[in-house]
């Protein structure tokens, strides 16, 4: 209920946003909404190799293009076609059983995160395979996949991580991709690199 007797005060908020620049200062220049952007963040350039997008005479590629070590294996003619396709559907095991990640930076894996009894009879079966895998290759050939193919850590922290230089990590990933694809394929598996230290006689 408004008070009598009284002027009735307002208040026009227009007024004061619109307030006058001092005489010969600029005007400020208004600053435009932010854009949505595919462009990747610093902070996942800063794990991942990627390409910016590419259309000319050579490609037509509208997108951020992210590059692997397992790209990089095909790239170089140290794998074929099928041993990096074999690779690939290995890493889609992977992350289809391993737990969600939460770096903001990372990829995320589109899977349902509902339980229900499709996609929980769906990992146990990827499971199965997973352990398939590793009793065929062995545990360093498992370890040097996931350190290449599942996380896509450079040559040097692999290298690091195993006690071996960057080009012998790099070898070794490689020769591990091709038993991988030779075991799903139903071949012979090669035999698995022995792991020594530095200190050893004939260590690499």
């Amino acid at each position: 209920m408004r008070r009598s007797g009284g002027p009735i005060v307002t208040r026009s908020f227009a007024a004061i946003a619109a307030r006058p620049t001092p005489r010969g200062a600029p005007a400020p220049i208004p600053t435009p909404p932010a854009a949505s952007t595919s462009r990747p963040t610093t902070e996942f350039r800063q794990h991942h190799r990627v390409e910016a997008p590419q259309v000319d005479s050579t490609a037509f590629r509208q997108a951020w293009l992210r590059t692997t070590r397992l790209d990089g294996l095909l790239e170089a003619g140290r794998i074929d076609r099928d041993q990096h396709d074999a690779a690939s559907r290995w890493r889609a095991w992977g992350e289809k059983t391993a737990p969600l990640r939460v770096q903001p930076w990372d990829v995320r894996v589109d899977r349902s995160v509902v339980p229900n009894d499709a996609v929980a009879l769906a990992r146990v079966q990827t499971a199965a395979k997973l352990r398939a895998v590793a009793e065929a290759l062995g545990p360093l050939r498992v370890r040097l996949l996931t350190m290449c193919v599942l996380e896509d850590r450079s040559w040097r922290e692999i290298g690091d991580r195993l006690g071996v230089d960057g080009k012998t990590a790099k070898d070794w990933c490689a020769a591990s991709v091709i038993a991988l694809a030779a075991f799903l394929a139903g071949e012979p598996v090669p035999e698995a690199p022995l792991l020594r230290f530095r200190n050893q006689p004939g260590s690499r």
